[in-house]
């Protein structure tokens, strides 16, 4: 896997307007009305946070998935076998794109959850 086509992918998938609504904006605003709607104990926000950062991430490695499929039909793999990165190393790097890619609603959602919900949890329930 080479590093420089990680942090280009990373880069490629973050600038798409399409990732940012779905995998950061999409679980923070379900997240903030399903609490305004269905939550009035602390637990329930809690549990509803969990929720929503789990489809965040799924989310991200959906996404990540499809892609490789977009990239295939548009003929960009093909480009990509002309140069030395391998087979291997385009699916890890697309891998690691996505894990890394779901680390961003599992920021963000938890984040809105304390500052704009009062969710608090001893230090393991944020882990």
């Amino acid at each position: 896997m080479s590093l420089r086509f990680l942090a280009l992918e990373i880069r490629r998938v973050t600038r798409s307007p399409r990732f940012m609504i779905f995998t950061v904006a999409f679980p923070v605003l379900l997240f903030l009305l399903y609490v305004s709607l269905f939550a009035k104990q602390p637990a329930e926000k809690a549990v509803l946070m969990v929720s929503m950062t789990a489809f965040g991430a799924m989310t991200a490695a959906m996404f990540t998935g499809t892609r490789v499929a977009l990239e295939r039909a548009a003929g960009w793999q093909r480009q990509l076998r002309l140069t030395p990165l391998s087979g291997a190393g385009y699916l890890t790097a697309k891998a690691t794109t996505g894990m890394t890619l779901a680390l961003a609603p599992a920021i963000f959602v938890p984040l809105v959850a304390l500052v704009a919900e009062g969710v608090s949890l001893d230090g393991a329930g944020w882990v």
